[in-house]
């Protein structure tokens, strides 16, 4: 039986060794490529779908930066590749190896729950009893010290909350002279809070950033978690519309991001700058930034990242007008979104698809997507991205003849828009109402409406070329020289502004 033994173990030895060299030319072809190509790549070679291939795979991992993406692409195909009977321990050692990988993964992007998880699963992969009790303690080690930073991570979460809680939201940012949240751990608790805030109350969202900006100052070195802490003021003061001091916040962002093995962090920020290149206007700028986004997350294979890049592109024909494709493109990435990505994602998909339907003419099909986006956003508590959606509902109203329902449903959506401070979207809003009046025969009405529209701006102190023009557009319904055309014109100028300030108002010709 000794010798049977001995007879078999050293078969399994030369069948391993036969096919190593094969399995690292396999690895090598397949790591030359994005992760993105490398399924449909072995799909078209299926001969090289072997467990020499995979262990290869992981063997490379140790210097190639995509290591989630190979612990996915292992962990996808270890059960598939075909094995001599005496071989099947191989498989479990190729799912132990690729759990703990993808836990290191996760682990180092600093989503510990996932890594516990992940580390949880190569255990179990072990089997009882396990056939390399060392190799399983050492993964139960790193669990051990994930749950242990999971701990100061709850830590971290009540100590920030309830400081925040104690404190006027005005004095936040006073609140980085305290010894007790210096460290990157309070950072990555302070973008959570951000994330929470920032579409439900975009001014104490922006405050709070204020307070990371602050912390990130007083660290020694470069960290990821300050570039976050500058992305997310970065996009707090785009979404206030202060698009030169959100491009700035973007620049700190990139300059305290280490060097080193950070591709993916810097394509997030990359995408988050392209959203505030394209609402000021500056679109090739934006479609070049996108494009390398595009690269580096297919380069790596992050799902969630090429979504994003495609909700931006989508919102890129919008803004360029080119409607039926931003349609076409938002409809096809519904179901990768479903696949991938969170409520909030898809809501935003459907969002814009309605906007885009609207400009199309599409009326059925953005009543539809608008609906859903309604829907999803108050399922997920996101006042603001309801107001938006309902802002475009209410458009749609208008656009098909149902002016008093329009009007009236716009006032709601203005109302939410300045409870929120948001008084440049809350002006743009009341600018549909005023042509909504002068279609219905109604100038004294739009007259009034937008004489108000002027005193917010004023008492906002918002860029005074904006004023301008809208007292010019008062004047003018005044004198009953206004039109629809217009308004729109109006409408379109106070939108320039944001990419160039200080344009001077011109009266249509």
């Amino acid at each position: 039986m000794r010798e049977e033994n001995v007879a078999r173990i050293g078969a399994f030895a030369e069948w391993l060794a036969a096919g190593r060299g094969e399995g690292s030319r396999n690895a090598a072809e397949i790591l030359s490529q994005p992760a993105v190509d490398w399924n449909g790549w072995l799909a078209a070679h299926p001969e090289a779908a072997t467990l020499h291939t995979l262990q290869a795979m992981l063997h490379a991992a140790a210097s190639d930066p995509r290591t989630r993406a190979i612990a996915d692409f292992v962990l996808a195909h270890a059960d598939r590749v075909g094995l001599p009977a005496d071989a099947e321990p191989v498989r479990t050692l190729l799912r132990v190896h690729g759990w703990r990988l993808r836990g290191d993964a996760l682990r180092d992007a600093g989503d510990l729950r996932a890594a516990l998880g992940s580390y949880e699963q190569s255990i179990q992969a072990f089997g009882l009893p396990p056939a390399l009790p060392d190799e399983m303690e050492a993964v139960g080690r790193d669990a051990a010290v994930v749950r242990q930073q999971l701990q100061e991570e709850e830590r971290v979460h009540t100590l920030v909350e309830r400081m925040l809680e104690e404190t006027p939201a005005a004095a936040w940012p006073e609140l980085a002279e305290r010894p007790e949240l210096h460290g990157t751990g309070v950072l990555h608790e302070l973008s959570r809070q951000f994330n929470v805030r920032v579409h439900r109350a975009p001014t104490e969202a922006l405050v709070v950033t204020r307070l990371a900006v602050a912390i990130a100052a007083r660290l020694a070195e470069a960290s990821r978690g300050a570039a976050v802490a500058w992305r997310d003021h970065a996009t707090a003061l785009r979404l206030l519309a202060r698009y030169e001091e959100s491009l700035a916040a973007f620049d700190r962002a990139a300059a305290v991001l280490p060097l080193e093995r950070e591709e993916l962090a810097r394509a997030a920020i990359g995408i988050a700058r392209g959203a505030t290149l394209q609402e000021a206007g500056r679109f090739e700028e934006a479609m070049l930034l996108l494009r390398e986004c595009q690269r580096v997350f297919e380069e790596y294979g992050d799902s969630r990242g090429r979504l994003f890049c495609g909700i931006s592109e989508g919102a890129l024909l919008h803004r360029t007008e080119r409607y039926r494709e931003a349609c076409d493109l938002y409809r096809s990435l519904l179901p990768f979104a479903e696949e991938v990505a969170g409520t909030d994602a898809v809501a935003s998909i459907h969002n814009n698809l309605g906007h885009s339907a609207i400009e199309l003419g599409d009326f059925a099909l953005a009543e539809s997507h608008l609906s859903e986006a309604v829907r999803l956003f108050a399922g997920i508590a996101s006042p603001l991205q309801v107001a938006r959606a309902e802002l475009a509902r209410g458009r749609l109203m208008i656009r098909r003849g149902a002016l008093e329902q329009g009007i009236g449903h716009l006032h709601r959506v203005r109302e939410e828009l300045l409870r929120h401070n948001l008084v440049e979207e809350a002006g743009l809003c009341g600018l549909d109402v005023v042509e909504a009046h002068l279609t219905r025969g109604a100038p004294i009405e739009a007259e009034v409406f937008a004489r108000q529209i002027v005193r917010e701006f004023t008492a906002a102190r918002l860029n005074s070329r904006a004023i301008t023009a809208l007292r010019f557009l008062s004047e003018a319904i005044a004198a009953r020289k206004a039109s629809g055309t217009t308004v729109r014109h109006v409408q379109r100028f106070i939108g320039s502004l944001r990419a160039n300030p200080d344009s001077a108002f011109a009266a249509a010709s």
